[in-house]
Parts: structure tokens; C-alpha cells; sequence
């Protein structure tokens, strides 16, 4: 099963559009708003998903979530660990933690592989240009959103 995104992007004399299938993914941070998007991703993209998480919070994901009660669990891979890339690179870290998030996944990330965030503010397609070409960012919005009720437990408001 495969995904597909579309991606838009200045040419000096025209907009550019181009269609690619996703087959794998990555959701760098694991809070309230990846835990909204992490189920339909693993749905759609089964073992072609993963949430990347080490130590304790590896540990905690391990025994899964819940969102609006529903039990979800995901496939994990470690950060810094070796890692093929992905078609996908979601990162849901707090900006102020983007470059170090990237840094430390930056296997995940091959020639092909586009990175999306929905992060709040603006600025962050420099920061993920440092990892890859602008025409590979994708930034968006989203009217979604989560809330942590406790440890493992995510509300998603919609």
C-alpha cells in the first residue's frame, strides 16, 4: 500500500509539480501531535512506517498508546541507529530541537527523501535545508490537533 504527496515548488518560470509514492515513512517525535498522525500513517503504510524513539521513551512507546481510547502501537527504530532512508522524514519535534532531531536521524534521510513538518512559526525550512534540497521540504499546516492527557494517553481534538 502506498501513500502519495505532492510537492510544490518555485522553477525560475514556472511552478513545478511532482507526484511520488510513498512507501516509507519516519515520524520523528513521538508527542501529541505525532501519536495524531502515527495510526492513519501505520494503517496506510504498515511495515513501511516507523516511529523513531530511544531510551526511556522508546521503552514507554514500546507498550504503546492510546488515542481517544484506542490502543495504537507502531514499529520503532533507534535515533542514531543505522537505518536505510526513508521516502518520508515527518519531524514533530519542538523547532528549537529540528537540527539536532535531523542530526541524529540523518541515515533516515537518502538522495529521494522528502521532509515534512507542521511545526508552528515560520523559518524552519532553513534549518531542514542544511539536510536536504529545498525542493524536498514540504511545510505545512494542520487544523488537527492533540493533547496529552497523561503518559501515554493522547486526545486528538480534530
Amino acid at each position: 500500500m502506498c501513500t502519495k504527496i505532492i510537492s510544490k515548488y518555485p522553477n525560475k518560470q514556472r511552478e513545478v509539480m511532482e507526484m511520488r509514492e510513498i512507501r516509507t515513512a519516519a515520524l520523528i517525535g513521538m508527542g501529541a501531535m505525532g501519536a495524531v498522525f502515527a495510526p492513519g500513517l501505520s494503517a496506510t503504510l504498515g511495515d513501511g512506517f516507523r516511529v523513531v524513539a530511544g531510551g526511556a521513551r522508546k521503552a514507554r512507546l514500546a507498550r504503546g498508546v492510546t488515542v481517544n481510547g484506542a490502543p495504537v502501537t507502531f514499529r520503532l527504530t533507534e535515533p542514531e541507529g543505522p537505518a536505510e532512508p526513508v521516502d518520508l522524514v515527518i519531524l514533530f519535534v519542538k523547532a528549537l530541537y529540528s537540527r539536532a532531531a535531523m542530526a541524529a536521524n540523518h541515515s533516515l534521510i537518502g538522495p529521494d527523501t522528502y521532509v515534512l513538518t507542521l511545526q508552528n512559526g515560520s523559518g524552519h525550512e532553513d534549518i531542514l535545508g542544511e539536510f536536504v534540497p529545498q525542493e524536498r521540504i514540504i511545510i505545512g499546516t494542520t487544523e488537527d490537533n492533540g493533547a496529552v492527557l497523561g503518559m501515554g494517553h493522547i486526545r486528538r481534538g480534530g
